[in-house]
């Protein structure tokens, strides 16, 4: 993740000697998270795939008093799960129902978000066909580039330029993990 002058946030994976990246397998690579709260300022951060795993981990690590979450998934009732654990710790969740497979699915969740700025952008959600690559369906494929690149792009190219000076927006890509399992995390 990118840390700001304001708020930084650092994520450690267990077993990463001297801080190195190791790939993201589940929630439990993730360690903790080094903040700077030196700014009181209500911070707007939207994670994609929150309802479980790493967005979840992430939206954990990430809460507090000054924060309002905006938690993207899939799965109502997983996304309930993760509201009603980080609720507590923040000043407002709001659960997102979308499907980023769709180009209505991110419109709608753009237009969900609204105009105010966000703080942090999360681009976790990710989908995996684990499957022989000639028994990839041709719908298969349509719905991993829409997830796993187009709904990125879009998202980052939409709330990046109104995000405020000196905010953050990071990119994971889950669904490639297990293809690398010898690589660092994808962070970009």
């Amino acid at each position: 993740m990118v840390g700001t002058d304001r708020r930084s946030v650092r994520l450690h994976l267990r077993g990463a000697p001297g801080g190195r990246a190791l790939p993201l397998k589940s929630a439990l690579d993730v360690e903790y998270s080094e903040f700077d709260l030196s700014c009181a300022q209500m911070k707007r951060y939207l994670i994609t795939g929150a309802s479980r795993g790493i967005g979840r981990a992430i939206a954990e690590k990430l809460a507090g008093k000054d924060v309002e979450l905006l938690l993207h998934g899939r799965d109502t009732v997983a996304l309930a799960q993760t509201r009603k654990v980080v609720e507590p710790q923040c000043a407002k969740v709001i659960p997102l129902i979308h499907d980023l497979a769709t180009t209505r699915g991110v419109s709608d969740l753009i237009a969900e978000v609204g105009r105010d700025a966000i703080d942090l952008l999360v681009n976790n959600a990710g989908i995996a066909i684990v499957k022989p690559f000639t028994e990839i369906t041709s719908i298969e494929w349509e719905q991993t580039i829409g997830v796993n690149v187009t709904a990125p792009f879009v998202l980052t190219q939409r709330f990046a330029p109104r995000m405020p000076p000196g905010s953050s927006s990071s990119t994971f890509f889950p669904s490639q993990q297990k293809q690398r399992s010898q690589t660092g995390a994808l962070i970009a």
